[in-house]
């Protein structure tokens, strides 16, 4: 956790994203080819508990039942509907999102085995 209370897992694919993004929209509408890249990750689509890794008011702070997976890919997942919503709200700047693929970083060894 963090001193404000949230996840860091959360905070680092989510809310810093949209905190930067917050700060940078007048410069990247000014570009007149601004582009936001959104790193996405399969595994958002095994994420156990949707209702539960989309609960804003609780996003990961349960210890009792804090699963890595479901928060890692519930944090994926929001970055990628943030990006969605975004696409739909800002006219002059495209935002998207990719999925590099199955890559050998061993974060789902370290999810798994903690």
């Amino acid at each position: 956790m963090n001193i404000d209370g949230i996840n860091m897992m959360s905070a680092i694919n989510l809310f810093n994203q949209a905190l930067l993004l917050r700060k940078m929209r007048d410069s990247l509408a000014a570009s007149q080819i601004g582009r936001v890249v959104f790193v996405g990750s399969e595994s958002q689509t095994f994420v156990e508990n949707v209702t539960r890794a989309l609960d804003f008011e609780n996003i990961c702070t349960d210890v009792d039942n804090y699963y890595s997976m479901d928060c890692y890919g519930g944090s994926k997942l929001m970055s990628n509907l943030y990006c969605k919503s975004l696409s739909r709200k800002w006219k002059d700047v495209f935002p998207v999102s990719i999925n590099p693929g199955d890559i050998g970083t061993g974060i789902a060894d370290w999810a798994y085995n903690e």
